[in-house]
């Protein structure tokens, strides 16, 4: 399995409630959830995401990775 960072997210509870739903619509764990818009968000933004190993890799090979 792919090495993840992992770190320590706070939100309102308003919005874990609505990621909650999101993720329970599209039968997604909550953190698949965050993951999935998060790298949606980053391809709108046409933006490349550079490993630590200094490879490129697009949004989604980071889905792919996950």
């Amino acid at each position: 399995m792919p090495e993840t960072a992992r770190f320590a997210l706070r939100l309102p509870p308003e919005l874990y409630e609505a990621l909650q739903a999101l993720a329970t619509r599209d039968r997604r764990s909550i953190n698949g959830e965050i993951v999935y818009i998060l790298d949606q968000y980053v391809e709108e933004q046409g933006q490349n995401t550079v490993r630590a190993s200094g490879d490129n890799v697009t949004p989604g090979k980071i889905r792919a990775a996950a």
